[in-house]
């Protein structure tokens, strides 16, 4: 994965250009073993021509456990990440993930998985 946080991380990252990326569990990765309780902002960024071959590009969370997770992503190109799995950009197993993850003036342009974009 491409982020790791500590325990009640409060994280804001501006004018990032994340591109050309490998990510064997995707560049957010949340799953049962993990306890953080995490607020990530990405602001004014560019997420790019990323690969996994698992689930989720972009953010996979593998778990049903009500998580106090928050990812805000403002401003964002999220463009061609590809899964040969599910979810060119996002896959999650948490049926209220929909309240935790927030998408504001962002742009999405030819992102591809196997099963789901």
């Amino acid at each position: 994965s491409g982020f790791k946080f500590s325990i009640y991380s409060n994280t804001n990252l501006y004018g990032n250009n994340i591109e050309n990326c490998y990510f064997e569990q995707g560049l957010i990765h949340i799953n049962d073993k993990q306890y953080n309780q995490i607020n990530l902002n990405l602001i004014d960024s560019i997420i790019k021509n990323n690969y996994s071959p698992n689930h989720g590009t972009v953010i996979n969370i593998y778990s049903n456990i009500k998580y106090s997770h928050t990812l805000y992503f403002n401003n964002t190109l999220i463009e061609k990440n590809k899964s040969d799995d599910c979810g060119g950009v996002i896959y999650s197993e948490n049926e209220s993930i929909q309240k935790k993850i927030f998408f504001t003036n962002c742009t999405f342009l030819d992102n591809n998985a196997v099963m789901g974009i």
